[in-house]
């Protein structure tokens, strides 16, 4: 697997690292990765609270990417009908925006970012022939302040069983863990990972065991999942500070992580 690194300039597209395709220092944009060395097959978009994440999915499970709770930012989901992502394109068309497109091996083109802010540049990568994106993965912050999202690409077609076989790094476990911020005052990541295709339920629970949150009660895939939550209840109203218990039950496994919020 080859890592690709993609960064940008505002405007401007000509960094000494050429593989960068996003980067932002500004407060209220958060970069994070999911990185399963599998294709990633689509890019979906919803909202917690304030806050409007990016979800990458592949055959592994999925994980946020990015998230935003700029006005002028938005973000928009891409699902390719046949294929796997090949690259972005950033462009600056006059309107006052930066825009990142998807694009697919099947020639599809979706723009999945728009945004009007100084502090955050965007730049053009495509792969290799043969290869797709197979991961996204963050860097920094670099002497400037700027995180950068990068991408890791890989050969398309690559069996799930010929992987397995390879250092077992593809052998999922069930596994629980809030990631963090915690403590935090708005918002948090949460990893997981399940060994069979099965029911799951993931869930938040006050101190006194009542039931705030319900983030994934359905089938899923065995893989590793990431997912953020903007500690919201399930009016979408923000929850008191206090103790919370994160609660995953995949079967008769029983796994609870400990979340202490302060606003």
């Amino acid at each position: 697997m080859k890592m690709i690194i993609i960064g940008l300039t505002i405007f401007s597209f000509l960094l000494n690292a050429q593989n960068e395709i996003f980067k932002a220092k500004l407060k209220g944009i958060q970069i994070d990765e999911y990185n399963p060395g599998y294709e990633i097959d689509s890019l979906t978009v919803y909202q917690s609270g304030e806050w409007v994440y990016m979800r990458a999915y592949s055959a592994a499970g999925f994980g946020d990417i990015l998230a935003t709770k700029l006005k002028e930012t938005s973000l928009q989901t891409a699902k390719p009908a046949v294929g796997y992502f090949t690259g972005f394109t950033a462009s600056s068309p006059g309107d006052g925006y930066i825009y990142l497109t998807a694009t697919s091996d099947g020639g599809f083109n979706q723009d999945i970012i728009k945004v009007k802010w100084s502090g955050i540049g965007a730049q053009t990568f495509t792969a290799p022939s043969g290869q797709c994106i197979s991961g996204f993965v963050k860097s920094g912050p670099d002497a400037d302040g700027y995180v950068y999202l990068l991408v890791n690409t890989g050969f398309i077609g690559v069996e799930e069983e010929q992987k397995d076989r390879e250092a077992g790094i593809y052998k999922f476990g069930f596994e629980l863990r809030v990631i963090g911020p915690n403590p935090t005052r708005e918002y948090t990541k949460i990893f997981y990972s399940i060994p069979n295709h099965s029911s799951v339920r993931l869930e938040v629970y006050d101190i006194s065991g009542r039931l705030v949150k319900r983030l994934v009660d359905s089938f899923q895939n065995r893989g590793r999942y990431n997912l953020s939550w903007a500690c919201v209840d399930e009016n979408g109203e923000a929850l008191p500070d206090g103790v919370y218990l994160v609660r995953l039950t995949n079967g008769k496994q029983v796994a609870t992580e400990k979340l202490l919020l302060l606003k």
